[in-house]
């Protein structure tokens, strides 16, 4: 019976770590090389997928998404949709949300403004800046991770369940 137990917990962990493995991480001294890394990344991107970035007031995660809008060829300034919550580029043939929940008081809000709209439909890539206040709307949604510290060195970009190919991460982190 200790067996079993034992058993069951290994899986338990083994599924839960499937979802939660840090695929790579990158190290980034200058805000043009946080932007190449935004714009290799979008290459990987598919209609319908959810990128959500986590990290602190400073970190990086917009100017990770101008290089993500520059790759999709958006012409406007990207800024983060703070107080707008939500920002749509329409740059055919998708288009790319950009959301901000810092000031989110529940998702609510996010679905009054037509969030379900665009969240893993075929046609739209969603790129969400502090994910943390989000739980049902994201729920079985296929999402990408990751994770942006600014620190001494530079900015330390971790990515988790990413499904892209491992020669663009070695590609990606060769600008160090």
């Amino acid at each position: 019976m200790l067996i079993l137990e034992n058993i069951g917990v290994f899986v338990k962990h083994l599924i839960f770590y499937r979802f939660e493995v840090k695929i790579s991480d990158m190290l980034l001294k200058t805000e043009s090389q946080t932007i190449k890394a935004g714009k290799e990344f979008a290459a990987t991107l598919h209609g319908g997928d959810i990128v959500l970035l986590y990290g602190e007031l400073g970190a990086g995660k917009t100017t990770f998404v101008k290089g993500i809008a520059e790759f999709f060829g958006v012409k406007k300034k990207i800024t983060s949709p703070t107080f707008a919550l939500m920002n749509v580029y329409d740059v055919k043939p998708i288009k790319l949300v950009h959301v901000d929940t810092y000031r989110l008081k529940d998702e609510q809000e996010l679905i009054d403004i037509g969030i379900e709209d665009y969240l893993g439909k075929p046609d739209a890539i969603c790129v969400i800046e502090w994910p943390e206040k989000l739980s049902t709307i994201i729920k079985n949604k296929r999402c990408v991770k990751i994770h942006i510290e600014h620190t001494k060195n530079g900015r330390v970009i971790e990515f988790y369940n990413v499904k892209f190919p491992m020669s663009n991460v070695k590609s990606m982190t060769k600008s160090k």
